[in-house]
């Protein structure tokens, strides 16, 4: 595939900790020779500056997933309006728009460019244009750029660990893009860990008070009946003790969303109902 730029990411609430532009193309892949461009985009003094313009060396090669992440200093990727550009070939020049009237004024093999327009007076070099404070991501399933969560989820160093909002995704430096969850989905399921799985038997015990009553467990189990504000599951295999049980009743409120037979991860409160 040709190479493009797959994702990057120049400015996050607070202080800024961490500013990449990455780029995707075949895996293994020497990609020597290429530059990479940002260009001032606020309109002032500085429009259509080549504020960066990182030419890429002989170790210039793609992961197995065929990218290749290009760190920079926090702050070195100017925030705000800005044109980010892939040129096959060095650049030189101080200024891609010299006379400042949003007009390209080189003649670069440009092969791939997007930007971010903070609006106003301010000038992109972009047909690309996404709608993102910080920084954006190529969705691997439609192909489309989406917003990369503003607070920082994902960057290294960030103590922020989301969720990121339906339309956004979290920051993916090196790694291959997320996707976003859209209003009406659901995010993947992910199991537990064995290590924080509570048994079912456990969960009673062999005392007449179960021993996590008004405590959070994760359990898993075999739905054996539903009713119209829970339902029952049980432990697919049981310890053969007399003194617990295998099943308890899991409430919901309403109407739950499972059928008799479903193998099901479940979190809750433990409590007693007489």
């Amino acid at each position: 595939m040709a190479l493009v730029i797959n994702e990057f990411f120049f400015d996050n609430s607070g202080a800024d900790i961490y500013e990449f532009i990455e780029l995707k193309g075949d895996p293994n892949t020497d990609y020597s020779g290429y530059t990479v461009v940002y260009i001032e985009g606020d309109n002032g003094s500085t429009l259509g500056r080549v504020n960066i313009a990182v030419e890429l060396g002989p170790d210039a090669i793609t992961d197995a997933n065929g990218i290749l992440n290009i760190e920079f200093t926090p702050g070195e990727l100017q925030n705000g309006t800005g044109t980010i550009m892939l040129v096959n070939g060095p650049v030189t020049e101080a200024y891609a728009d010299v006379d400042q009237d949003g007009t390209l004024d080189v003649a670069w093999d440009i092969v791939d460019s997007v930007a971010v327009d903070e609006g106003g007076t301010d000038i992109v070099y972009s047909s690309t244009v996404v709608d993102a404070r910080g920084g954006a991501s190529l969705d691997p399933e439609t192909g489309e750029w989406v917003a990369n969560d503003y607070t920082g989820v994902g960057l290294p160093g960030s103590s922020e660990v989301g969720p990121v909002g339906n339309d956004e995704v979290a920051s993916t430096p090196g790694a291959v893009n997320d996707s976003p969850v859209g209003e009406d989905e659901e995010p993947p399921f992910e199991p537990a860990p064995p290590e924080d799985l509570t048994a079912i038997y456990d969960i009673q015990g062999e005392g007449h008070t179960s021993t996590f009553n008004g405590l959070d467990v994760i359990s898993v189990g075999i739905v054996t009946a539903v009713d119209s504000n829970g339902f029952y599951f049980q432990d697919a295999t049981g310890d053969g003790n007399a003194r617990t049980s295998d099943g308890v009743f899991v409430y919901t409120g309403s109407a739950p969303d499972v059928v008799v037979g479903d193998n099901v991860q479940v979190t809750g409160n433990v409590g007693e109902y007489q």
